[in-house]
């Protein structure tokens, strides 16, 4: 049930949702498609809503009508539109990402993308939209969600239906080479799914088994997006879902035949090269910049005298800077490199000054004072003049222990 919250519920692991009837993302069609995929292999994954067109992804388009009279062309549900495919700006007579095939109907670009953050690769993403619905953005090809949940009759609109459907890398899961052409990989511009999703049971058994995460937007209230010219998301926006994984190798295939040339041939960011970072296994980076020391930062150090301490404070009897049973010793902590350390009783005399003037970030005290004799119980000032730094005064409350020295 933890799963149910997502954010709100908007987002679902496919293989919880995918028995849902009509009007979700499992459609009512969907029971023949069940997924063996179980919910231990759900991915952690980063999904990036962006208006830069150049990072825009490949997607299928799926039909979401459940009844296909009612659908453009007569599509069924959850297969592509019968629509002409669209281009990144926007036009319908395009071949592009075709690789000596062709997409000329239920193509589109999602506007963004998704990254297995366990693997750091780019995958695949197909959405959905309701033809039916052309006053609800259904009809046009494009992730436009409107904010309508349902119709003053209450039946369901959700936005058009435009879910989002994010597919892991199953190809880097299977153990046999000649079954791994059969898996949907990473981001391949939608070739392996083009041309399966309209295709037989088994077929389209091959798309839906990847589907890892599943979305059902609906735009808030009072939210508009942008134009397509101007990149539909207004703020770009990353979602972040999270799932606890052991620690593994993850390895990928980076290549596959396609009618003759290969991904790799055809496109440079799918060079294995790139991916066999750490020999596959969970790699990671970070960055120290703005956190090493520095010298001569006034304004810092003159804010890090609130952090001198007098340490134990109270002191009774002992403490853990004591070596011998003899010492009696408190530890003023976060000190500058030079400082004088005047130390008073209640009645303002002094009682001891130390001067510091060293590297260390500390100075102890041995509680005696200028002439070595043990100060009574009681409370002391301490003020620490810093020079330029500025000046700090602390208190400390001492008891004494009486001097045993039968056990020496």
């Amino acid at each position: 049930q933890i799963y149910e919250g997502v954010l709100g519920g908007t987002w679902a692991p496919f293989t919880m949702v995918q028995r849902d009837t009509i009007f979700s993302p499992g459609g009512d069609n969907m029971a023949q498609y069940i997924q063996k995929t179980a919910i231990g292999e759900l991915i952690s994954i980063n999904v990036v809503f962006t208006s830069d067109r150049s990072k825009w992804t490949r997607s299928a388009v799926l039909e979401a009508q459940w009844n296909p009279i009612l659908a453009e062309g007569n599509a069924a549900e959850k297969k592509l539109r019968q629509h002409a495919s669209l281009d990144r700006d926007g036009n319908t007579d395009t071949d592009e990402a075709t690789m000596g095939g062709t997409q000329p109907i239920g193509m589109s670009y999602f506007p963004g993308y998704a990254i297995d953050v366990t693997t750091g690769e780019r995958l695949n993403i197909a959405f959905t939209e309701d033809s039916y619905l052309a006053d609800h953005n259904g009809d046009d090809m494009l992730w436009n969600p409107t904010s309508t949940i349902t119709t003053a009759f209450g039946q369901p609109i959700a936005g058009g239906q435009h879910y989002i459907y994010i597919f892991k890398n199953r190809r880097a899961l299977e153990p046999s080479e000649s079954k791994k052409p059969r898996e949907m990989p990473s981001y391949d511009y939608g070739q392996f799914l083009y041309p399966l999703i309209d295709g037989s049971i088994p077929k389209r058994k091959r798309i839906f088994n990847a589907a890892a995460w599943v979305n059902m937007p609906v735009l808030a209230q009072g939210f508009e997006l942008l134009s397509f010219e101007d990149g539909l998301i207004p703020t770009e926006t990353t979602v972040r879902l999270r799932v606890g994984q052991s620690y593994g190798r993850y390895a990928t295939v980076a290549e596959f035949s396609t009618e003759g040339d290969t991904i790799k041939d055809q496109y440079d960011f799918l060079d294995s090269t790139q991916f066999s970072q750490n020999n596959w296994n969970p790699y990671y980076t970070f960055s120290t910049d703005g956190l090493g020391a520095t010298r001569g930062n006034t304004d810092i150090a003159q804010d890090f005298l609130s952090q001198i301490r007098v340490v134990p404070n109270p002191y009774f009897s002992r403490s853990t800077y004591e070596t011998t049973n003899l010492d009696q010793q408190v530890r003023l902590t976060n000190l500058p490199q030079k400082c004088e350390i005047s130390i008073f009783n209640m009645g303002g005399t002094l009682v001891r000054r130390i001067a510091k003037d060293n590297p260390l970030t500390y100075q102890d005290w041995d509680l005696r004072n200028h002439t070595k004799v043990p100060v009574a119980s009681g409370t002391y000032i301490i003020h620490i003049d810093a020079g330029e730094l500025g000046e700090v005064i602390l208190k400390l409350f001492a008891v004494m222990r009486p001097a045993d020295l039968e056990n020496f």
